[in-house]
């Protein structure tokens, strides 16, 4: 009997299969955090930079193995150049995925999608703070990926880096700058999970 439940147990993931249809939804996420410093007595340099990248996805299935979704993010950070500088942006993008299936849990899917991105910087310098310099941020992407269902609600799910293009203009300036970025290989993937209901 318990070599039987044992067997089941183990099989349970197998079993499973992806359930991409009409009317179905997703969630899924990503949290980074990360802190850095260096110091140097002889030049007085005590300098510090803290990071918190999170952002979170939601998706409709609005056709088979096709889906809408939307993405809000929020970045943190704070570095020591010249005084304490801190930089706080909100963000918020569509984007749509397309699934294509490889067996009953495998699927490749393909996102197309964009962010708008509104931050806001400021220096605090011996007790002065600096006025707020405000900012908008425009991507446009293309990024690949995986998702294995590991049951019929939970897909781990892997993403290469993106191509993308990035347009930045500051308020108050004249400066607007850009990039095009593509880069694909094996050390580029991020990996998560998503949450279908």
């Amino acid at each position: 009997m318990k070599n039987t439940l044992a067997v089941v147990v183990l099989c349970l993931p197998l079993a499973a299969s992806a359930q991409i249809e009409k009317g179905r939804s997703f969630l899924s996420g990503s949290f980074n955090f990360s802190e850095s410093g260096s110091k140097n007595k002889n030049l007085n340099v005590d300098a510090k930079t803290f990071q918190l990248n999170t952002s979170v996805s939601y998706a409709y299935l609005f056709a088979h193995r096709r889906a809408v979704g939307v993405t809000p993010s929020f970045q943190l950070q704070k570095y020591n150049v010249y005084g304490d500088n801190h930089v706080r942006k909100f963000g918020v993008g569509p984007f749509v995925r397309r699934y294509f299936s490889v067996n009953e849990k495998l699927l490749f899917h393909l996102d197309a999608g964009m962010n708008a991105i509104f931050g806001q910087s400021w220096i605090v310098n011996g007790g002065d703070k600096s006025p707020k310099t405000t900012g908008t941020d425009l991507n446009f992407y293309f990024a690949p990926g995986a998702s294995y269902f590991v049951t019929e609600k939970i897909a781990l799910v892997a993403t290469l880096e993106r191509i993308e293009y990035a347009s930045s203009k500051t308020k108050d300036s004249e400066w607007r700058t850009w990039n095009f970025d593509a880069n694909f290989g094996l050390s580029s993937i991020t990996f998560g999970a998503a949450f279908y209901f």
